[in-house]
Formats: structure tokens, C-alpha cells, sequence
């Protein structure tokens, strides 16, 4: 099993880790030259910042509806483990860092759009809310179109 798997394995064991298995994660992860990840919620956000965001930022995505395809063929082909990771809500949760991340990535991809908006902060907050709710939806109603298909309709 490589690491990420390994990983990946950890974050969805269960919904609560006691401290004895969070301090035996953590040295795990150290071991495996990852993070010391601080729960299983921080270790799910490292997941997807080493996965897909340093991948996007570094690919040649075209403006319009090709970011959030990237998106939506991410979780497509990780369905199951972001189908756990975005039911959990509130502080900490997978839902609130995608936001985090997405609100940059929003307003870089889409600069040209939001350049002299004074609101343009209010709009990538709006549009990464939006991205998150409806592949959520998308995804945990059993994504049974493709990615493309999604972004078409």
C-alpha cells in the first residue's frame, strides 16, 4: 500500500480517534514523510491540498467551466473517500477548508471577470459555497452522471 492509500485508509477509519490512535497516526505519518497530522480532519485537508490542489495550480486549466470539471473529475474518481469526507460539517470539517482553498483558486482563475469588482471577495466566497453544495449533492446522491455531463447540465 503506498502512502497516500495508507493515508487515505486512516482518515476514513471511523468517525472519532482516541488520543492513543491520534498520537499513533501522527507517528505513521512522520514515518511515512507526511505531516504530523493533527486529527483526522487535518489529515483529510492534507489529502486533498497534496492531490489535487498543488496539481491544479500547477496544470494550465482555461478559464470558464474547466476548473470546476477538474473538480468534479477529482472527486468523481476519489468518490467514496470525499463522500465521507464532505458529510461531516462544522469547525475543522473538510467542507469548511474546500472553501478555504477554493476562494483563492476562484479569484485567480476567474481574475479577469472579478478584476475592478470591488465585491469580487463576496463572489468567490458565493462561487466556492456554491461548487462545494452542489458536488456534494452531486456526489452523495450517487454521482450517476460523468463529470462532463454534470458540468454540462
Amino acid at each position: 500500500m503506498d502512502r497516500r492509500n495508507f493515508l487515505k485508509a486512516i482518515a476514513l477509519a471511523g468517525a472519532a480517534f482516541s488520543i492513543k490512535e491520534t498520537e499513533a497516526m501522527t507517528m505513521l505519518t512522520q514515518k511515512f514523510s507526511g505531516p504530523a497530522a493533527k486529527d483526522k480532519y487535518d489529515l483529510v485537508n492534507w489529502i486533498f491540498y497534496t492531490e489535487f490542489f498543488l496539481e491544479i495550480q500547477n496544470s494550465q486549466v482555461r478559464p470558464g467551466w474547466d476548473l470546476v470539471e477538474k473538480i468534479c473529475e477529482f472527486f468523481y474518481t476519489n468518490r467514496t473517500f470525499y463522500c465521507n469526507a464532505l458529510q461531516v460539517s462544522g469547525q475543522n470539517s473538510f467542507s469548511e477548508y474546500f472553501n478555504e482553498v477554493m476562494h483563492p483558486l476562484i479569484l485567480v482563475h476567474y481574475e479577469d471577470i472579478f478584476k475592478d469588482d470591488p465585491d469580487k471577495d463576496f463572489f468567490a466566497t458565493f462561487f466556492a459555497d456554491a461548487f462545494r453544495v452542489v458536488i456534494t449533492r452531486w456526489l452523495l446522491e450517487g454521482s450517476k452522471i460523468s463529470p462532463e455531463e454534470f458540468i454540462k447540465k
